[in-house]
């Protein structure tokens, strides 16, 4: 009766060599975390990249907008002072 309620030797180094493994386990999920998190930064400031491109692309379509409605309103004056003169 004895026997089946205390640990022995070969009991304890199994249970180091188990808590050794869950160790290495457990660093190597920090250094995925880390890896993770490091990519996730990358992300985001892509992403912040990629909103301020953004902003200046709508900002030369705006200009690009402005500049074929003045040229069309100029082409509207030329023909109308071509074909209806005053």
């Amino acid at each position: 009766m004895i026997d089946t309620h205390l640990a022995t030797k070969q009991d304890t180094n199994e249970l180091r060599r188990g808590l050794a493994d869950l160790v290495r386990r457990l660093t190597d999920v920090e250094r995925r975390l880390a890896n993770v998190e490091r990519r996730l930064a990358n992300v985001e400031y892509d992403l912040g990249q990629l909103k301020v491109g953004l902003a200046v692309v709508k900002a030369e379509l705006a200009m690009v907008k402005w500049m074929v409605s003045g040229i069309g309103a100029g082409m509207l004056l030329l023909l109308v002072q071509n074909f209806w003169p005053v």
